[in-house]
């Protein structure tokens, strides 16, 4: 189907980014140029970059404890060595998010994590013809002058370094051109929207422990590497991941799409010609007919040895990336990034719920805002495998 009427954009625009590009034709080779950056290949090269900014994180995770972590040398001390730290993890798993879309997109990360700035809540690109209030207008101001900045830093970088926008900028290999740089100034802001969204999940201290059980086997083999983390390597992994993505999906309202010319009978309805439509991701994975107890948080369900018998199962209902031609294009980096998250920080640091955790609250301020926002997640950060400052 094709796209539906919210990806119009803005009818004088001159240029679009690959997102909101309607024409199957042209999407299909914008988007060749773009799966190049997310190759086996291209995932790999950004693995080491991943693994820094987690050495980075950790670092302030330790210094809020007392203790310095160190990939070289990691030691076992008792928890009750250690203090406890109560930190919003929401906030932290957005730090990480951004400069790691920003260091792996623009080549450069933002600082965030380093520097603990708070995150903007950028405005989703709006046409600045549409009425909206000064302060409104003003954060569409600076979301367009931001992601400008950040095209042309990279821009002149050229294409020597290995990151998403070295596969835009490069002349494609079928066609011989080149994208133009309106729609390259166009995508680097569709990669700050989809690169820094951030994804929370429930935490259950029987799931806690057998994560932590896998964690703690994959470490001792040696160092945690993302693009080694897959279902036969690490099932529990990817267990809690698509657990996690199912209840909370980055996107929960997909795109729009449109039906053709013609009506369409839909389990006895008339869905008239051009009609606008969309499935909603969240309500998609929590329907029973798809996921049996779809609103319980059961990562054996994903791995078939352990699946409950008689359980509802439809992988074709868990699409938290989209799916078909205008899917998600950096799927298999979010996927990247969220195993490598995982397994290095759920191995040096322990986490449980905050004092100031409430699950009803946690439940009641999440908001789809294009992307899936949280208003919070107050857990308690206690050191597990870590290089004290003495040793």
């Amino acid at each position: 189907m094709a796209k539906g009427s919210n990806a119009d954009g803005s009818p004088w625009a001159t240029a679009r980014s690959v997102t909101f590009v309607k024409d199957r034709a042209e999407h299909r080779a914008r988007r060749r140029i773009w799966d190049q950056g997310f190759t086996t290949a291209a995932l790999q090269q950004y693995e080491p970059r991943i693994a820094s900014l987690l050495e980075a994180v950790s670092d302030q995770f330790a210094s809020r404890i007392g203790r310095r972590c160190s990939l070289e040398k990691i030691i076992m001390e008792p928890y009750a060595n250690f203090s406890a730290e109560e930190i919003n993890f929401a906030d932290w798993t957005a730090f990480f998010a951004f400069d790691a879309m920003g260091d792996l997109g623009f080549g450069n990360d933002f600082g965030m994590v380093v520097k603990v700035w708070a995150n903007i809540p950028w405005c989703k690109y709006i046409v600045n013809y549409l009425p909206m209030d000064d302060e409104m207008k003003q954060q569409t101001k600076q979301f367009v002058k931001f992601g400008n900045e950040r095209f042309d830093a990279r821009k002149a970088k050229g294409t020597t370094r290995a990151d998403i926008f070295s596969h835009l900028l490069a002349q494609d290999e079928e066609s011989g051109g080149r994208m133009p740089e309106a729609e390259l100034r166009e995508d680097a802001k569709s990669i700050i929207i989809a690169g820094s969204d951030t994804t929370s999940f429930a935490l259950h201290e029987q799931a806690y422990k057998k994560l932590e059980k896998e964690i703690d086997a994959l470490n001792a083999k040696g160092p945690i590497r993302g693009t080694t983390l897959g279902p036969e390597q690490a099932p529990y992994v990817n267990g809690v991941i698509n657990e996690a993505l199912r209840l909370f999906p980055p996107a929960p309202e997909p795109s729009q799409r449109t039906y053709g010319e013609s009506p369409y009978i839909l389990n006895g309805k008339l869905i008239p010609p051009h009609t606008n439509c969309y499935v909603s991701h969240y309500t998609l994975a929590r329907d029973e007919r798809n996921f049996s107890e779809a609103d319980e948080f059961i990562p054996e369900r994903w791995i078939e040895s352990s699946r409950p018998e008689k359980f509802n199962h439809n992988a074709r209902a868990f699409v938290p990336f989209g799916s078909g031609l205008f899917g998600c294009a950096g799927r298999t980096l979010a996927q990247l990034e969220l195993r490598q998250f995982i397994a290095t920080l759920l191995y040096r640091f322990h986490f449980s719920a905050g004092r100031n955790f409430n699950p009803q609250n946690f439940q009641s301020t999440l908001r789809s805002n294009g992307t899936m926002e949280s208003g919070g997640l107050p857990l308690l950060l206690t050191a597990r495998n870590v290089k004290s400052e003495a040793s």
